[in-house]
């Protein structure tokens, strides 16, 4: 089942995904925003929502935060009410070093050496 819905999402959603490039988009957005350079004026800013997404084929509530201060500081926090629990998780960057905190366990860090990938 999970296969043919796969398959399917592919299907309907392949040519509309097709029709831009990640550039396009990328410059559709910058545009949208006022243009090179009132991009390049912004020092930080945050940005917050709720929703709902699909994790394990159930809906659920979720909710985000994100500050950022440019140009390589971003602290995030991501909320989802699971049906056996709620989830936060806390994700913060600095440079190329950054942690990650799911619900209360103890903070992982990323560590600062670059990676090949």
């Amino acid at each position: 089942m999970r296969y043919t819905l796969c398959v399917l999402m592919v299907l309907v959603l392949g040519p509309v995904a097709a029709s831009q490039t990640p550039l396009e988009i990328v410059e559709r957005a910058i545009k949208a925003h006022g243009g090179p350079s009132a991009v390049a004026k912004l020092k930080a800013f945050e940005r917050s929502g709720k929703g709902k997404c699909t994790v394990v084929g159930s809906e659920v509530a979720s909710a985000y935060e994100a500050k950022l201060a440019l140009p390589d500081r971003a602290h995030f926090t991501i909320e989802m009410s699971l049906p056996a629990a709620k989830v936060k998780t806390v994700i913060g960057l600095n440079g190329l070093s950054g942690w990650v905190r799911a619900n209360n366990d103890p903070c992982h860090d990323r560590g600062g050496t670059p990676r090949r990938v």
